[in-house]
């Protein structure tokens, strides 16, 4: 998570990521980061017998990073659904729908977490482990036993708890609703274009101008456009539900009179300390794949890139690997000798016309169907 704020913070201008992408994505970022640090501040932490202000912090801050980061999770989904299956432009959605995200994640979530505060609903937790607080009341178990008297939390840290869990239903209703329909509109769009290039073939003598190629091109650069958009999407998923999928598992499974040693118990418990604080990891993988792919494929100034180098270009670099280079000195421009630049003969002229058709393609509002598929 700090490689992402970092990178997004240090790019000035990245002229083909969305803005809006890197705003959701900084957000989300910014929430994993407080989450997961707030979890390994408190396993380092002296044991959570009793609570104190430590405590309570502990379980305040752990409480909005989980439910911040999940929303931006769900509004990162609905952004490339809005994108990929709506066809709907980047200016409409920063306008009209991203400030509702922002709103949900940065407020709503945090004055939510906030009431918990005055409430005293953050304890020391059994099922966390002893360095960690969370939503219950104290002692435990003194809602269910009538024996023993609530100190703190005793209305209200069930009920916070519940509802917390139930906020995550809906994150995952719209991360699996919104990667079946980009499934689905990629298989659709694929099939068309493969239909729309297979009829201009067959009128390819009738076209001897390249009017042909020209749209056939158009068709694979949206295809191409919706594929990587699409890629990234069920890319996010994948990672949410490799992070969340073991706690929810938990709290479904297990209550407060489940045995601690057994050995599902023990398993799920041990895979969830792993895959807990992964969704950073999970994250910059997608955000730095497209980056990484770039400079491996095209290198630098004609040359091939060792994997580590192409990496720290990729991690701590904003340099854009094809359209930089192709825009600064086309092929077969001079270098001042007379002769054909030889720093960029290895890139090849097509790389150079797709990416110029690339930067045509930036001029217009962000959508996914380009002006000539449009006009196709």
């Amino acid at each position: 998570s700090v490689l992402i704020i970092q990178h997004v913070v240090r790019s000035k201008c990245q002229r083909k990521v969305s803005p809006t992408y890197l705003r959701l994505l900084l957000g989300l970022s910014f929430y994993d980061f407080m989450s997961s640090f707030t979890n390994f501040c408190g396993s380092l932490g002296p044991s959570q017998t009793e609570p104190s202000l430590s405590c309570t912090l502990n379980g305040f801050a752990r409480g909005t990073g989980v439910g911040s980061a999940g929303f931006y999770n769900a509004n990162l989904a609905i952004f490339f659904m809005l994108m990929v299956v709506f066809g709907t432009r980047e200016r409409t959605i920063a306008t009209y729908i991203e400030p509702v995200f922002h709103v949900v994640a940065n407020v709503a979530i945090p004055a939510f977490t906030l009431s918990g505060l005055f409430l005293e609903v953050y304890n020391p937790s059994d099922g966390l482990g002893h360095n960690q607080c969370w939503m219950q009341p104290y002692p435990s178990n003194c809602d269910t036993d009538e024996d023993v008297d609530c100190e703190r939390g005793g209305d209200y840290g069930p009920i916070y708890r519940t509802m917390t869990f139930l906020l995550f239903l809906p994150i995952i209703l719209i991360l699996l609703t919104s990667c079946m329909l980009i499934y689905f509109k990629v298989r659709w769009t694929e099939r068309r274009n493969e239909r729309f290039v297979f009829t201009n073939s067959a009128k390819s003598t009738q076209h001897p101008t390249g009017v042909v190629e020209s749209d056939n091109r158009a068709a694979e650069n949206s295809t191409s456009r919706t594929n990587k958009a699409a890629a990234l999407s069920i890319l996010f998923c994948g990672g949410f539900f490799l992070t969340y999928v073991p706690t929810i598992v938990r709290e479904v499974a297990t209550d407060d009179d489940t045995p601690e040693d057994l050995w599902w118990v023990l398993t799920l418990g041990c895979v969830e300390s792993m895959t807990f604080p992964l969704q950073g990891l999970f994250d910059s993988l997608v955000y730095f794949r497209p980056r990484y792919m770039e400079w491996r494929r095209h290198g630098r100034d004609g040359a091939e890139l060792s994997r580590w180098y192409a990496l720290r270009l990729t991690l701590f670099t904003s340099e854009q690997p094809v359209a930089r280079r192709c825009r600064t000195r086309p092929v077969g421009s001079s270098n001042g000798t007379g002769k054909p630049s030889s720093a960029f003969t290895d890139l090849g002229s097509d790389d150079c016309q797709a990416a110029a058709h690339e930067e045509k393609l930036e001029e217009y509002p962000k959508h996914i169907n380009s002006p000539e598929q449009e006009s196709a």
